[in-house]
């Protein structure tokens, strides 16, 4: 997928920033030269509703982001992967919109900064994301990873005309 080059530079946030949080026993660390600098966080795919949310606060109602993920893949990881993002608009509404990822494959979505990356989604009018990543899944012989979360500003969509042929409705 070709992605458009950010407008702005990019906000990362990784395990160690003050914009993460845990919850939940059972989080441990893996070393490894990946993203963010040189560790993950993993955790065993369970019920127990623990989680790892990243937080961005401060972004521009006005622009548009794309929110992006990466890990290092491994068999030992889970191949559905639960990630939600919430949404907070001016007003302080909160939408939530969660997708499942393979990290046993690495991403191939977006290559930036000699890392590759999974696109988790976009959004624009809102003020705050916080991205979480659960330990359910379906099978508890594997994990979960969680590194560096990635929100970029991308250029506004561009309007063109609409094309209908004779098999629209």
């Amino acid at each position: 997928v070709e992605i458009p080059a950010p407008v702005s530079g990019p906000t990362v946030v990784d395990e160690g920033s003050a914009a993460y949080a845990e919850t939940g026993n059972g989080w441990s660390t893996v070393p490894y030269q990946f993203a963010g600098g040189g560790a993950a966080r993993c955790h065993a795919v369970d019920t127990s509703g623990a989680t790892a949310a990243r937080t961005f606060e401060g972004l521009d109602t006005s622009k548009y982001y794309q929110v992006l993920v990466t890990w290092a893949a491994s068999t030992s990881n889970a191949n559905d992967a639960s990630y939600s993002i919430a949404q907070t608009d001016a007003n302080s509404n909160v939408s939530t919109v969660t997708t499942t990822l393979n990290q046993q494959k690495y991403p191939t979505d977006v290559f930036q900064d000699n890392i590759s990356w999974s696109i988790l989604g976009q959004c624009t009018g809102k003020t705050k994301l916080v991205v979480t990543l659960g330990t359910n899944g379906s099978d508890t012989s594997k994990r979960v990873m969680a590194d560096a979360i990635r929100v970029v500003e991308i250029p506004a969509p561009v309007s063109g005309p609409t094309v209908v042929d004779e098999g629209s409705a």
